[in-house]
């Protein structure tokens, strides 16, 4: 069966994102798993921290059993019923991660992101870690409102040959939410290095776009000397405007979107952000 992880911390922002993601499960006729784990950090101190695991997990299962009940008493005015399962445990995010894509397929995980807090083994805090350990795209949305029915996908790239072959499984993903696809180029001022292969990149991008199934795709060209500094003027973000990123492992010189610049950029934007692994093939097709 499809699955859509939902990663909660109970959050406003998390409670957000499960609710756009019940949205995206009616959709696609998927079902939701509500993940809620945090890793206790191992810290060597003097004085042992006095904390009650037990009572932390025990809190953990009961908030997460009313996030599920207020997620079932929404789907009452549904056509679809979504099952809903759960898990609560503790440990590292990553071996988390690791051992659900084992044995679920998942299509999609969501998250909600707000500003660092006392709390700093939940969610919202390891935003860079999910990225690097899933195998599927990964929404991350704020507190504010999201629509993914007919929003407009805008996909900054730095024309990475890689971002030609995932056109293909982006425009999957356009036609499933009716929504409509843009593809900016954004160019980071030169430093000292210049990047003489940007004009072939450039055409062969325009090339591949000026076929049947890729023509209608608008194609701009942004300058930035900041990208991350600057990201909300070039993307402005909104219910309706999904940015879409991919976030690659290894960075070479003039590849502007590779994992750090990735999570800089999600630190200061402030609207829904989709971000592709790699080497991403979409798991269901609509």
């Amino acid at each position: 069966m499809k699955t859509i992880l939902v990663m909660t911390d109970f959050s406003r922002a998390a409670k957000n994102a499960a609710q756009t993601a019940l949205g995206i499960a009616e959709h696609f006729g998927a079902e939701l798993l509500l993940l809620h784990s945090y890793h206790l950090p191992q810290i060597i101190l003097a004085e042992p921290l006095k904390m009650d695991y037990k009572e932390m997990e025990e809190k953990a299962k009961i908030s997460l059993e009313k996030e599920k009940e207020r997620l079932l008493k929404q789907m009452k005015t549904r056509q679809q019923y979504i099952r809903i399962h759960t898990i609560n445990t503790i440990g590292p995010i990553s071996e988390v991660l690791y051992d659900i894509q084992q044995g679920e397929k998942l299509i999609l995980a969501v998250m909600g992101r707000h500003k660092r807090h006392k709390s700093n083994f939940l969610f919202a805090n390891h935003i860079h870690i999910a990225m690097r350990n899933s195998d599927c795209p990964l929404l991350i949305l704020s507190s504010s409102e999201f629509l993914p029915d007919k929003c407009r996908i805008n996909f900054a790239s730095d024309l990475n040959e890689k971002d030609i072959a995932l056109l293909e499984s982006i425009e999957k993903i356009r036609k499933a939410f009716k929504a409509s696809l843009s593809l900016s180029y954004v160019m980071e001022s030169r430093g000292l290095v210049a990047d003489f292969d940007e004009e072939d990149r450039i055409t062969s991008f325009q090339r591949v776009l000026q076929k049947d199934k890729f023509s209608d795709i608008p194609f701009h060209l942004l300058k930035s000397n900041a990208i991350a500094s600057e990201i909300n003027r070039m993307f402005p973000p909104s219910k309706d405007n999904l940015l879409l990123l991919v976030n690659r492992t290894h960075g070479l010189l003039h590849e502007i979107f590779h994992s750090s610049q990735c999570r800089a950029i999600i630190k200061k934007h402030h609207g829904a952000i989709l971000v592709l692994p790699e080497l991403w093939k979409p798991a269901c097709q609509q």
